[in-house]
């Protein structure tokens, strides 16, 4: 440990202040190509991808999947001392922009979920090693908005995962969209109705989270710093977000 003195020049106060001699900081170590995983993303892509650390085979390893611009998503499986490549698992030729696995059915396995820009979003369900689009018959029907990010949460506390979808698109008017799990496979459309579709926005991200511990779930909106409400807004999930 060592000290400074410093000294007011207005009150000729001198104060000591303990600054620790040594500071140490974590280091880290790019391991990406030693384990497997080349990846650059397509430099046109409008402002980046989203990648996701998911169990998806259910064998007690972290699996790497990574969104790419006019490409399907790159899945890479761990093995336990590096990634292996999965191969034309989901066809897409979007720009997907965010992804997550999530069991939206409660069957005990994995299903996926893409947003795209300019480009629909998808529901894929897995079956088996299969995995198939079932998002028109889920009832996820949406255009080619600007979609950024989605989060998944129990709004209501049914069991069933509901879904919110980001859409960066003030000018269009489009606002974003809060899917309900019908917890028969299928969704209902509920963003407006329940006041939480944020309005037309450069709304990029959001996230379900407890923040007042009063036991359900709350929802954080992160808008771009050019729209023309709040950069970040809490709805609270009271009464009036259950159906």
């Amino acid at each position: 440990m060592t000290n400074f003195l410093l000294i007011s020049p207005r009150s000729l106060i001198s104060v000591v202040v303990w600054v620790p001699l040594f500071l140490h900081a974590q280091t880290y170590t790019d391991l990406a190509l030693d384990l497997g995983i080349s990846h650059s993303n397509d430099a046109s892509a409008y402002w980046g991808a989203g990648v996701s650390f998911a169990d998806f085979n259910d064998d007690g390893l972290d699996d790497i999947s990574i969104c790419q611009k006019g490409q399907p998503p790159l899945f890479f499986q761990n093995n336990g001392n590096g990634f292996d490549p999965i191969s034309n698992w989901v066809i897409i030729a979007s720009e997907v922009k965010s992804l997550s696995w999530v069991d939206f059915d409660n069957d005990g396995d994995k299903d996926l979920f893409l947003t795209c820009y300019n480009a629909p979003y998808h529901l894929y369900r897995r079956d088996g090693e299969a995995l198939v689009d079932i998002s028109t018959e889920a009832g996820l029907i949406s255009t080619s908005n600007q979609t950024f990010g989605h989060s998944w949460g129990d709004y209501n506390g049914d069991g069933f995962l509901d879904v919110y979808i980001n859409n960066y698109n003030y000018f269009d008017g489009v606002a974003n969209q809060f899917y309900e799990n019908n917890g028969d496979g299928t969704f209902t459309e509920k963003g407006a109705e329940l006041g939480i579709d944020n309005g037309p926005n450069f709304s990029f991200q959001s996230l379900w989270i407890d923040f007042d511990e009063d036991g359900d779930q709350d929802l954080f909106i992160i808008n771009d710093n050019d729209s023309p409400q709040a950069l970040t807004k809490i709805s609270q999930n009271v009464d009036r977000l259950r159906s």
